[in-house]
């Protein structure tokens, strides 16, 4: 459904075909020094077809039982039958214009059948491509005729945070911008990169980034999806003292959004500082330095990175429908948005 809770339908009113099928195509890794196979699918495929909108999640598992999970992918099946109008705007309040950005839209409905939207629409805002702070308890404010307004003084606001931090793993022949050292030990090689500065009190600097995500690639090599080589990334973040109230985490889509035990930070009291590695393949990647409490379940990437309502964004807007004698979440509008290219 809208919150990725199974819905009460039957896969083959969702699926046309195999609701499994083997990954076929793959190649082995060349001229490595890590030793992996890359596997490739396109999906929807001749032996997998889906019938209707709305959320799915893909499952790849190995040796054909699924309890051994390698991953799972959210994704979206979107048939558009609404519009949305939408602005990235400050805040209303004094308090939080210079710390937040506010997502003002409307829903355009010009002929599709929504008898009660208070009750049949679910709407779900998230920035750039996160879930933990995603919005999804909006109803409208006004409807008037064929529209549906969510223009809130509160409800729709997130963090402006910051832009990301980022490191370069294109080429591991020489150092890159920031890279403090490169190694190669026992076949592995080891990326030392410069310590990561706390931006919390800095004023807010323009930074051309991807706004958390990552690309696969190499400068010294034709294809990356097999002559990339894996490397351990090593971060170093100065902090005059640990916090015994939760724990500093790498955080963006290299970690799929989410706070992972590989991806946290110990506190080295000889240097001061909170250190971790991550073992990747080479590209280009963003990340944040982000804190979650122990209480928590939602990362703060304000505390360290800081929080600018002028920091550039990207916002998703879903509505989903679900009709008094639906059985699911029908995905009916999308509409995607930066904060920047706005003003």
């Amino acid at each position: 459904d809208a919150h990725w809770q199974p819905s009460d339908i039957n896969i083959y009113d969702v699926i046309k075909g195999y609701t499994e099928d083997r990954i076929t195509n793959y190649s082995n890794s060349s001229g490595t020094y890590q030793n992996y196979t890359h596997y490739s699918l396109t999906f929807p495929n001749s032996a997998i077809r889906l019938l209707i909108s709305g959320n799915y999640i893909i499952k790849v598992y190995a040796d054909s039982d699924p309890e051994q999970v390698v991953l799972t992918r959210r994704f979206m099946v979107v048939d558009r039958r609404v519009n949305i109008n939408a602005v990235v705007d400050k805040p209303s309040t004094t308090s939080e214009r210079d710390m937040k950005q506010a997502i003002d839209f409307s829903i355009i409905n010009r002929g599709y059948p929504i008898i009660d939207a208070y009750q049949e629409l679910t709407v779900v805002i998230i920035q750039n491509g996160r879930w933990d702070n995603s919005i999804s308890n909006l109803k409208p404010l006004f409807v008037k005729d064929n529209e549906f307004d969510y223009s809130y003084d509160d409800g729709n606001l997130f963090n402006g945070a910051n832009e990301f931090r980022w490191f370069d793993t294109r080429t591991l022949k020489s150092n890159t911008e920031r890279t403090l050292r490169l190694e190669k030990d026992n076949d592995t090689f080891q990326v030392y990169l410069t310590k990561d500065p706390d931006l919390s009190s800095m004023k807010y600097s323009t930074v051309s980034d991807i706004n958390g995500h990552f690309y696969i690639h190499t400068q010294d090599f034709t294809n990356p999806d097999v002559e990339c080589d894996y490397s351990w990334v090593h971060f170093n973040f100065p902090y005059d003292s640990p916090i015994d109230t939760g724990n500093f985490y790498i955080f963006g889509a290299l970690t799929d959004w989410t706070v992972r035990r590989e991806a946290m930070l110990t506190y080295d009291f000889n240097a001061q500082a909170y250190k971790g590695s991550l073992y990747v393949k080479q590209g280009y990647y963003n990340y944040w330095i982000v804190f979650e409490g122990d209480k928590s379940s939602v990362a703060d990437e304000t505390l360290i990175e800081g929080n600018h309502w002028d920091t550039e964004n990207d916002y998703t807007i879903l509505v989903y429908h679900h009709p008094i004698s639906s059985r699911y979440d029908q995905l009916i509008g999308m509409k995607k948005i930066n904060s920047i290219k706005l003003y």
